[in-house]
This record gives C-alpha cells, structure tokens and sequence, in this order.
C-alpha cells in the first residue's frame, strides 16, 4: 500500500510540549475556536502530545483563533465552560504546510481524589528555531 502523502494538502501545525508527571497518556484535550475572514466558523481539536498536531480539514483562507476550551479526552461539553484567549491569526496558502506562530505548553498532573485531573495550559510564541 503506498504511504499517506501531504503533497497537495493544505494543511495546519500546532506545535505544543508537554509535561505528564501522572502515569496515564493526556486526559484532556484542547477544542479551538476558529472564524475564517468570510464569516464561516469551527474549530479543530489538539491532544497534547510533544510534537505537532497537523489539522488537514480546513481550507485555505484566512483565519482567527479566538480561543480554547479544555475537554476531558472522549467528551464534546467542558466541565468548566470557560473560554480561554488565544487572539491569533494565520493564513493558510493552498498545498502549502502553514506552521502555527504560537505554541501550546501543558502540563498533566496525577488524579487526584479532591481535584480531579490537575491540567495546566498555557501558549508562547515560537521561536525562530521552532518555526523551521
């Protein structure tokens, strides 16, 4: 069977680190909310994982992300109903690999039994480095 080809897709990087100190792979996932210039919306969602998230589902353009929310993995409805901010935007050029300027740092924490899962996130600017 041939290997799955990026050649003519267009296609989305979110690149992001992680820090799991708990013994299971990541509870939460991250679900963005984005708004193309012509009006139409969606969202995508990114799994932490130390690497890069490649979205491949949307279509050339220009876009804005105006933020998050954190999911536990396998549920559509946040415990906590909270946007987080994440004013970027980013144009996507047809059959082209577009690199996210910023780039998710989270951090999972064990279970515990008052809290839960502990899931931290934060974004930073890439580096020139990482943008490569």
């Amino acid at each position: 069977m041939p290997k799955p080809s990026i050649k003519n897709k267009t296609i989305l990087v979110v690149k992001d680190e992680f820090v799991n100190t708990s013994k299971l792979p990541p509870q939460m996932r991250m679900k963005f909310n984005i708004q193309s210039t012509s009006g139409l919306k969606g969202n995508f969602y990114v799994t932490p994982s130390n690497g890069n998230a490649i979205i491949s589902s949307l279509e050339p353009g220009n876009y804005n992300i105006n933020g998050y929310t954190l999911h536990a993995v396998g549920t559509e409805t946040p415990r906590k109903l909270r946007t987080y901010s994440f004013n970027t935007k980013f144009e996507l050029k047809k059959n082209q690999i577009t690199v996210l300027n910023r780039k998710i740092v989270a951090v999972q924490k064990p279970y515990d039994s008052r809290g839960g899962w502990r899931f931290n996130v934060k974004t930073k600017s890439l580096t020139d480095s990482e943008k490569q």
